[in-house]
């Protein structure tokens, strides 16, 4: 470390080549010339249209005021959607019994609940759903299931958030009479045939919507399944007016769906950019417009405020997965397709204790993962195993090991079932669909940033070379910060004009701040192991900030230390009670340059 020469520094050292942040303890390069300098004192206006140039966003009225109207794209340029369209009106005006398929996540649960919720409005009785037990069936649909809906009556298959690869399952239901209609934002993987093709021919009883397939040019790989429902549907209206001649006031009004689509397309961390935007602007105004939302946010203690894409994906999303997570993966879906008040809020309720119960599994459960890997790991990819790890749990902890490694992390849990987060620049889909081809996963599957699987723990050191192999030359994306201030430049309305780039999530991530003159006056733990550093500035400029469950990591030790002397911040901004509320990530270390 540098020795401080007086209490106030203007700016921290920086490189000709970068900065150095330490992230938990961990050194990176950063390219300075990505942050911006805007003079102290540029009003709020500056900053926001500063940040939307930096990130190539020219477009400023629509950025603000994103329309669906004017950003809806045509639902017919996805490949396989008239055929969609027509199989499943043909079902719905033949009294077809309807089958539908989901995944046990937020996308699959807001998928599912869209679909049903339609059908239960235009009158259709003959339907429903069946989420896969994670810990019995695994991921996607299996042949079970599929041979119980068809002994059922079910005539038409649909299958939502999965299916693109589940050649048994659907060749089975084809074999047995049944339509099938596939919606689904997976990777297909190398050398993919469209399911139900013989000698070359396709079955025209299958149709698969996924932006994603090689044959399909419509430019919407960033839709989530949620959001091709949502499309899906507005196609399936279109063709009950215009080509069946129902009248519109008779069909489903679409937009009262969106407070779901928001929900998957937040929680399944697609980009926020394009028509991804549209339906969640849209979608937060709409939140309250079904049941099971309603209930939900009535359960989570935000009913009545202003909904945010933060309470999409940290409040209300992780309420809906844990459903998925421990026990009955039923519950998210069961919840969000209830037309019942009172239903609805007990089955609300009973999601948020599952929640609370899942959160403290985690914490036993990811203490124990951490544990289970050397610090000095040279490996590419983190992979672990434990028969004791619930699976249900292993993506989220998959997560957090990303996050303490900056790499990819794969988390194998009991029976071999196991879940996988990207880091940089690694496809971990592709990945996993690549080792399940080669017979080393049982089964895998996903998309660039998650993907799922299923291995016998005895290929787990041909898997861990695997994807090690794989990973040479991964290219490591760095920390970087967007804009550059000085503590007095954190005022009420720069704090206000920031928020306005709301929704924040992939592809419109909250600004990143680097603070530069803070002196440290002193610090306060707070519950919840949260650490509250108090600063000032040369101007006497005060305001606190918070490093959330830093007490005890090396960024907490490191800012305690720092008591009396200046540090340098990277932070995020938002309101708290109408103040200011400045949330710190990272700092910049004062030392040598790289």
């Amino acid at each position: 470390m540098m020795s401080q020469t007086s209490r106030f520094d203007n700016q921290a050292p920086v490189g000709a080549t970068g900065c150095r942040f330490t992230h938990r303890g961990r050194l990176f390069d950063v390219d300075a010339e990505t942050t911006l300098r805007l003079p102290s004192g540029s009003d709020a206006h500056s900053y926001v249209t500063g940040l939307l140039a930096l990130r190539g966003i020219d477009d400023i009225e629509g950025f603000f005021t994103p329309r669906l109207s004017s950003v809806m794209p045509d639902p017919f340029v996805l490949t396989d959607m008239k055929q969609a369209v027509e199989i499943f009106s043909d079902a719905v005006k033949d009294g077809k019994s309807i089958g539908i398929i989901g995944d046990y996540d937020v996308d699959g649960a807001t998928s599912v609940s869209q679909v049903c919720l339609y059908l239960g409005h235009i009158g259709h009785e003959k339907f429903g759903f069946h989420i896969p037990q994670r810990l019995t069936d695994g991921y996607g649909p299996n042949t079970r299931a599929v041979q119980s809906m068809h002994d059922s009556g079910v005539r038409l298959l649909m299958i939502l958030d999965s299916g693109t690869i589940a050649r048994e399952p659907v060749e089975l239901a084809l074999s047995l009479g049944m339509s099938v209609i596939i919606m689904d934002h997976h990777e297909p993987g190398p050398g993919w045939v469209k399911l139900g093709t013989v000698d070359g021919v396709p079955n025209p009883n299958i149709a698969i919507i996924n932006p994603k397939r090689p044959d399909d040019s419509s430019g919407l790989g960033i839709l989530c399944t949620a959001g091709l429902a949502m499309t899906f549907l507005v196609a399936v209206n279109r063709h009950f007016r215009d080509i069946e001649g129902i009248d519109p006031a008779e069909l489903p009004p679409l937009l009262d769906y969106m407070g779901l689509v928001a929900l998957g397309t937040v929680a399944d961390v697609v980009p926020l950019t394009g028509v991804n935007r549209a339906f969640v602007v849209s979608g937060l105004r709409k939140i309250d417009c079904t049941t099971g939302l309603r209930a939900l946010r009535t359960a989570c203690g935000v009913m009545g405020k202003v909904a945010t894409s933060y309470e999409m994906g940290f409040i209300i999303g992780p309420s809906i997965n844990a459903g998925g997570r421990i026990g009955d993966c039923m519950r998210g879906a069961s919840l969000l397709t209830e037309y019942d008040e009172g239903e609805a809020i007990l089955k609300a309720q009973d999601l948020v204790e599952a929640n609370i119960i899942r959160k403290s599994m985690q914490a036993a459960a990811l203490t124990s993962v951490i544990q289970s890997i050397p610090e000095d790991t040279t490996d590419r990819v983190i992979v672990a195993y434990h028969p004791d790890w619930h699976p249900g749990l292993v993506g989220i902890i998959a997560a957090k090991v990303r996050e303490h490694f900056n790499r990819p992390a794969v988390i194998i849990g009991t029976g071999g079932k196991g879940s996988g987060r990207n880091a940089h620049d690694f496809d971990i889909g592709n990945a996993f669909i690549a080792a399940a081809a080669q017979g080393i996963l049982i089964k895998g599957g996903g998309h660039v940033a998650a993907g799922g699987l299923t291995i016998d723990p005895e290929r787990l050191p041909e898997f861990r070379d695997f994807l090690n192999a794989r990973a040479e030359g991964i290219v490591e994306v760095p920390l970087a910060a967007d804009i550059r201030l000085s503590l007095n430049d954190v005022t009420v309305d720069l704090t206000r004009a920031v928020m306005s780039l709301q929704p924040f999530g992939m592809g419109n991530p909250d600004p990143v701040f680097l603070l530069t003159d803070c002196f440290v006056t002193g610090t306060t733990e707070m519950r919840g192991n949260h650490l509250r550093i108090h600063l000032e500035n040369a101007h006497g400029h005060k305001l606190s900030a918070i490093a959330f469950g830093a007490v005890g990591t090396p960024l907490g030790d490191y800012l305690v230390a720092r008591e009396g002397s200046v540090v340098s911040l990277i932070a995020t901004i938002d309101l708290f009670r109408d103040k200011p509320s400045i949330k710190i990530s990272d700092v910049l270390l004062e030392d040598e340059s790289p």
